[in-house]
């Protein structure tokens, strides 16, 4: 038996023309290694109905080369699984015809096919599929690409599936995992491919644990979430943040609950942000959630306030006023009552304006609302004190001293 050499050079030797039955003798080359591989083309006429074989002998083994369709000229590569040198003799016979040597006129130059090609049945140098490669130079077939690699067509070597993908054999690429797992190189399966867990995010195609300040909540995530401003996480791997205590604030991102800081008097967390009061608002503590306005007959000013002015004696200003001029004298008539600018009732009165309470009429006098000063009676007639109109004295009666 002859062994099979790992790296052939080819040399494609001239077509001989055969007639039927014709006996051809083997080659013997001029120098040097010639091929294990010769091309033989059977010509003519008078070939059988039947089909033939072209077969050769290179010592003792007699080895069927190709076999003809019935009828007509065939041409064939006889691969003799031996390197042929000078001196050696390759004899062919048609069909059963006999042996007969026959020298060939001419050879061609030596024309390797190239790792990641194969020598077809014709002696053409073909490349390799995609799925498959030769890494052998004069090779006459292409292996399979195993599962976990893949390559493209003229391939001399599979190349290995890389991180998060994977193939099963022949495969001329390779599968991306679903988002959210990950696979080591080499994976043959979806099943190779692994979720990442809550907590975790595929970080430069590995699954990573979520760091401090981020999280994720679901499996399958592609990245960790950033926590939103006024809450934190101190751990890794973290599925959700903590809230700062009320009243207090953080940037997005945190780490601990030192970066959670109160908002101090003058402030509140609005938004989720710490900001000043506005002008008519003021808060007097810190760690405040809201504004408080400010009160009827009271303003503030500025920003940031921690508590609100008192208006002027005897003037009133309306809820969440922003400064003393919108602080308002109670006029001639009126006083300030319970923080309101209010008329007096009859029977009262306030001679000047800014009053914080009104007058009661004297006896001997009245009067009706929102008056300056008191009427007297009509002389005959007396009141008493707040009265809101006089009382006539009855007949035989006079008014002494203010009384009847």
């Amino acid at each position: 038996m002859f062994s099979t050499l790992p790296f052939l050079s080819l040399i494609l030797i001239s077509f001989v023309s055969l007639n039927y039955g014709q006996v051809i003798t083997g080659v013997s080359p001029t120098s040097g290694k010639a091929s294990t591989f010769i091309n033989v083309a059977l010509t003519g006429t008078g070939f059988p109905t039947s089909s033939i074989t072209i077969s050769y002998i290179l010592g003792t083994s007699i080895v069927n080369c190709k076999t003809s369709t019935a009828g007509t000229a065939t041409s064939c590569t006889c691969q003799t699984n031996k390197d042929i040198t000078a001196g050696d003799s390759v004899a062919f016979r048609v069909g059963s015809g006999p042996w007969s040597p026959r020298n060939f006129t001419a050879t061609s130059s030596a024309s390797a096919c190239a790792a990641g090609s194969f020598i077809t049945d014709t002696g053409a140098c073909s490349p390799c599929s995609a799925g498959t490669y030769n890494n052998l130079v004069d090779y006459t077939k292409c292996t399979t690409c195993p599962a976990g690699n893949f390559s493209s067509s003229g391939a001399s070597i599979c190349t290995q599936c890389s991180i998060n993908t994977y193939s099963s054999s022949s495969a001329s690429s390779c599968t991306a995992c679903p988002a959210g797992s990950t696979s080591p190189a080499g994976s043959i399966s979806s099943n190779n491919c692994t979720v990442c867990p809550r907590g975790s995010a595929v970080v430069f195609g590995i699954c990573s644990l979520c760091s401090k300040g981020n999280f994720s909540s679901s499996a399958s995530s592609t990245s960790c979430s950033t926590c939103p401003i006024n809450t934190y996480t101190n751990i890794t791997g973290s599925t959700t943040c903590a809230s700062c205590t009320t009243g207090s604030t953080s940037p997005a991102g945190s780490i601990s609950t030192l970066n959670c800081t109160m908002c101090p008097a003058g402030s509140a967390v609005v938004s989720g942000v710490c900001s000043l009061c506005f002008a008519g608002n003021y808060s007097t503590s810190s760690g405040s959630t809201i504004c408080s306005i400010c009160a009827i007959n009271t303003y503030s000013s500025v920003n940031g306030a921690t508590f609100c002015n008192q208006c002027p004696t005897g003037t009133t200003s309306l809820m969440g006023s922003k400064s003393v001029l919108n602080c308002t004298s109670c006029p001639a008539g009126s006083a300030v009552i319970d923080g309101v600018c209010t008329f007096c009732a009859a029977g009262n009165f306030t001679s000047t304006k800014n009053s914080t309470a009104c007058s009661v009429c004297a006896a001997n006098t009245f009067s009706s609302i929102n008056v300056t000063t008191c009427t007297l009676c009509a002389a005959g007639s007396t009141s008493s004190v707040g009265s809101t109109s006089c009382d006539v004295c009855p007949a035989g009666s006079a008014v002494v001293a203010g009384v009847c």
